[in-house]
């Protein structure tokens, strides 16, 4: 899925970025990507395209992403 390589991406960019305010704002653009993931599987699901077993651990694992990607920014903030 598409937005699986956004997250990624976004974290790798916004973390090249010289301001701590550019980071934020990629992990920010990382975590919609997160939420359009989530939606898509949720979709997937529905659609009897993913086995509702498979798709669910997806989710969970997407939101651990997720709240890694929320520490994340509470780190930088801190610094």
């Amino acid at each position: 899925m598409r937005s699986s390589l956004s997250v990624a991406s976004n974290i790798a960019e916004g973390m090249e970025k010289d301001s701590l305010n550019e980071n934020l704002r990629y992990l920010e653009i990382a975590k919609g990507s997160i939420a359009e993931l989530i939606t898509q599987i949720y979709i997937g699901i529905e659609i009897d395209y993913i086995e509702r077993n498979i798709g669910m651990i997806w989710v969970k694992e997407a939101n651990e992403i997720l709240k890694m990607l929320k520490g994340l920014q509470n780190h930088l903030r801190q610094k």
